[in-house]
Parts: C-alpha cells; sequence; structure tokens
C-alpha cells in the first residue's frame, strides 16, 4: 500500500477542540483551602520572580518556561519549568478563573502559549492538576527537543536550607521583563504540601512568579512557587516590606509526575516502526486501528493510557476520545483492534502493558488474553492492528511507548 499525503487532523495548535482527558477537577487545597485566612494578608502571584535577583546568563536554566494565558482583555502570565518534553510543571492556580476557584482537568478555559528557551511558542492543550495542593502539569501541543529537562528532587530540604527561585514576573522596577530572574531563598518551615520561604537581599515572589520553580543546592526542582506578600515588587504597596512566599512541595510528586507523563504517548511497533493510530476521518465506534508512519503532531496517533482499578489500562485516543477493544465476541487470533466509547468497566477496552527483555511492552487484552500486533507480513502504512497468541520473542508483537 503506497502512502498517500494525509490531511493534518484538526488539533488543538491551531485552535480547534482536541478532546480532553475524562473530566474530572482538582481543589486548590493545602494554601489555597485557607485562602479565607491568607486573603487579608497574602498577595496572589502570577508570573514573575526575583526582585532585586540578577538576570541569569544566557543559557542558566533552559527549562523555565513562560506561560501567557489569554487574549488581550483577559492576558496574564506565569511561569513553569519543563520536566518532560511534552510537559511542563507550574501552579494549578495559574489556570483558576478566580482565585481560589476549581481547576478542571482537560483543554485550558483560556488560551495558553508556552514559550520556550530557545524562542519558540507552542500551545498548551491540557491541563492535569492536583487535588491535593497548588501543582499542575500542562502539556504542550508538540514536543519540545533539543532542550533538556529539570531534574526532580525526591527529598524535603532541612530547615534553614537556601534555595533559589527563577521566573519571568515582574522586578522591582520591571513591569513585564523579557528575561529570567533569579533570587534566593531562605526555608522557614514546612507541611506536608508547602513551603515556607523568605526572600535574602530584598528578594521576593512578584506577579507572574506563580508556578516558577524553586531549586535546592544541587540545582533540583523542590517546589513551584504560588503566593507572597510581594514586598518591593513593582506595584505593591509601598508599606509592604515582607518578602515571605508560599511554595508547593514537588519533592514527593514523583510517582505522579510519572504517571502523567505516562499518560499521553505514542504506541510505535517495534517491528514495523510505525505507531497505531485511528484515522481522523474515521471517529466512529468500530472504526479499526492501524498504523502509520510516526509523527507526534498527528494527534490521532497520540493516546492516553488511564489506569484502571483492578490493574491494566484503557488506552483512549488524543483526537476522538474512543478507547481501544477488540470485542469479547471475537477471541480469535487476527480478530482486529477496533474502537468504541470507554467504559472501564468492559474488560475487553483493558489492556495489560508487560515489560519486554531488551524493551517494549506486550500489549494484551485482558478478556481475550490475546497480544496487539501488525504481523510482519504487512509492514506497509495502513496495515490494520488485530491480535494474536501473545509472545514477545515476536518483535511485530512487541511496542515502544
Amino acid at each position: 500500500m503506497t502512502p498517500r499525503p494525509r490531511p493534518r487532523p484538526r488539533s488543538a495548535i491551531e485552535g480547534t477542540h482536541v478532546s480532553a482527558l475524562r473530566p474530572r477537577t482538582a481543589r486548590i487545597s493545602g494554601l489555597l483551602a485557607t485562602a479565607a485566612l491568607l486573603s487579608a494578608a497574602l498577595m496572589s502571584t502570577t508570573p514573575a520572580v526575583a526582585v532585586s535577583g540578577p538576570e541569569t546568563a544566557a543559557g542558566a536554566h533552559p527549562y523555565v518556561v513562560r506561560l501567557n494565558l489569554g487574549d488581550e482583555a483577559d492576558s496574564r502570565a506565569c511561569t513553569g519549568t519543563l520536566v518532560d518534553r511534552y510537559w511542563v510543571l507550574t501552579a494549578a492556580s495559574c489556570f483558576a478563573a478566580t482565585p481560589g476557584s476549581t481547576v478542571a482537568a482537560g483543554k485550558p478555559a483560556l488560551r495558553t502559549t508556552a514559550k520556550l528557551s530557545d524562542g519558540s511558542a507552542v500551545e498548551v492543550t491540557e491541563v492535569a492538576p492536583r487535588a491535593d495542593r497548588d501543582a499542575a502539569l500542562v502539556r504542550l501541543a508538540t514536543p519540545a527537543t533539543g532542550i533538556a529537562p529539570a531534574p526532580l528532587a525526591t527529598e524535603a530540604p532541612a530547615t534553614g536550607a537556601e534555595l533559589t527561585a527563577a521566573g519571568f514576573g515582574r522586578t522591582k522596577t520591571e513591569w513585564v521583563p523579557d528575561k529570567l530572574h533569579t533570587g534566593t531563598f531562605t526555608l522557614d518551615s514546612a507541611t506536608s504540601t508547602t513551603l515556607a520561604v523568605t526572600g535574602k537581599g530584598g528578594s521576593a515572589i512578584c506577579k507572574g512568579d506563580t508556578g516558577s520553580p524553586l531549586l535546592n543546592a544541587s540545582g533540583r526542582i523542590i517546589a513551584v512557587n504560588s503566593r507572597s506578600w510581594q514586598g518591593g515588587c513593582l506595584g505593591a504597596p509601598a508599606t509592604e516590606t515582607r518578602t515571605g512566599a508560599i511554595s508547593t512541595r514537588t519533592d514527593d510528586l514523583a510517582d505522579w509526575l510519572r504517571g502523567v507523563r505516562f499518560t499521553t504517548a505514542s504506541i510505535r511497533n517495534a517491528l514495523s516502526n510505525r505507531c497505531a493510530y485511528v484515522d481522523w476521518r474515521t471517529p466512529e465506534n468500530g472504526a479499526p486501528a492501524q498504523q502509520v508512519d510516526c509523527d507526534p503532531q498527528y494527534v490521532d496517533q497520540l493516546w492516553k493510557l488511564e489506569p484502571v482499578p483492578g490493574g491494566g489500562y484503557q488506552i483512549r485516543n488524543h483526537l476522538n476520545n474512543r478507547c481501544l477493544v477488540v470485542p469479547w465476541a471475537t477471541p480469535q487470533d487476527g480478530a482486529p483492534v477496533t474502537q468504541y466509547d470507554c467504559n472501564p468497566a468492559y474488560g475487553d477496552q483493558v489492556w495489560k502493558l508487560e515489560p519486554v527483555p531488551g524493551g517494549g511492552y506486550s500489549v494484551r487484552n485482558s478478556v481475550t488474553d490475546k497480544c496487539m500486533y501488525v504481523p510482519w507480513s504487512t509492514p506497509e502504512w495502513g496495515a490494520p492492528l488485530l491480535q494474536v497468541g501473545c509472545d514477545s520473542q515476536y518483535a511485530d508483537q512487541v511496542w515502544k511507548i
């Protein structure tokens, strides 16, 4: 079969709707749950960081990202950190319609663009907030390349530790700086979800710094900045001199970060080197899953791997929002893999990912107990995905995720 030029499926980068994660909400808690106590004292932040901290040297902290939300009439900004080629770690409160309000998982309510250190601007297509603290991962429409993600801390800092913040927020004299600035902070105290810090030498967390990283002595992300007194920040009351801030701990979120990053993936056959997809022109139930040349800009070949209680995953198409299935009534070898409305109660659309020696996974249907493959005899573009008795020594049933 000779590949034909493929029209690009509509995607969020072109301003049209892309199906989001199954609706769920996250209440900004921890810090924001105490908003009633803090609102009279703490001033909310949106991007920016060091008041008197120096402008960073060229190439320093290349993983720090400026997030621009909304249009001219309702624009705001935040800071985030690239932790994966697709994912930016930031504060969920950046995406709240009003301070302290619920942030829903899925497509951002306001059009959001991430400006990367290489100068490129990438659309944000998805927000995955935490339910217990002011933190979120946001997904880029296209992967960041050539920028090393920031390393993550896995241990909490000790009281009195010196920490560094880096962000694109206001400074003492600049309203909208276009250069990254840093500041030094001391850890005063910690809870299970937050850190209380105080700026040194006039450093403060300002508007525009919400979501910016707080780094430990080894340069690893220990927290994301959430709220501050904004003492000395441009636009803050002249009588405000406090430089304290509340930051959201991330040192205990490694499993969550890995889990969210794993939920959106390409699924590449180890033998044919092509990717699983459902053509954007066939979004209906029963449409066949096929293979095609891999290109992550085409959202009809991106998948969300959603854990199912009791083990296994649903494999949901990022564009049409339907899940891969082999109907229970077709258990035989050679039965086609198709798509259907997602429902984890139906075991025939639950798949087990089994690691294979040498890398990759077998993708085993939990009802038929057979594995997804593309026969070695049909390596071409458009070949259908089928099921067969599992044997990982055959590379045509091994998948790279």
